[in-house]
């Protein structure tokens, strides 16, 4: 070896490394523009560096975010079973008799939205790991309306209002609160 530079890696004024270049030859020398360049270089590579620990920093985070997320879906998704079986036997008690079968349905479908939501949030965990299937569902818009209707049933009754239904568009549950909160009596 007849001649060798050591620049140091840095970045962001924290020292990473060192890049080592030598010359095996006695006639080749560096130059000044051979140690700018390298010196760019080395400048460089501190840069890569830095962007490898940031993305590996990102991803560990990413991964501890995807595991809070999923281990909170279960937990909440946990408690849903036992309610779910509760409301079915309470239903089957009660069959035929109103008002509360239309309470029990009601409950029903919220816990079966609230299982939706579960499942999204472990979806949302799969995505990150690319371990996500996507299932198409088919959902009733009665059943919408229906939990639309029931969220203000008792406001229109206090009220005295008189609702009717033809179509359910969207947001429907947040426009009959609204009339029925600024509709007057009668």
């Amino acid at each position: 070896m007849r001649e060798a530079l050591i620049l140091p890696v840095v970045s962001g004024g924290r020292r990473l490394g060192a890049m080592w270049v030598a010359s095996l030859e006695e006639e080749c020398r560096f130059s000044g523009e051979d140690q700018r360049v390298l010196t760019d270089l080395a400048s460089v590579a501190g840069g890569v560096l830095e962007l490898a620990r940031e993305r590996d920093r990102s991803r560990r985070e990413t991964q501890r975010y995807s595991k809070v997320i999923s281990v909170l879906a279960h937990e909440f998704r946990n408690p849903l079973g036992p309610l779910e079986n509760a409301i079915d036997a309470l239903q089957v008690i009660n069959e035929g008799r109103e008002p509360l079968g239309e309470y029990l349905a009601v409950a029903q479908r919220q816990i079966c939205h609230l299982k939706r939501l579960m499942d999204e949030l472990q979806d949302a965990s799969r995505l990150d790991h690319n371990k996500l299937a996507i299932a198409p569902v088919d959902t009733a818009l009665n059943g919408a309306l229906d939990d639309a209707l029931a969220f203000v049933e008792e406001r229109r009754l206090e009220r005295h209002h008189t609702l009717s239904v033809s179509a359910p568009p969207e947001g429907i549950a947040n426009l009959l609160s609204n009339a029925g909160r600024y509709t007057p009596q009668g």
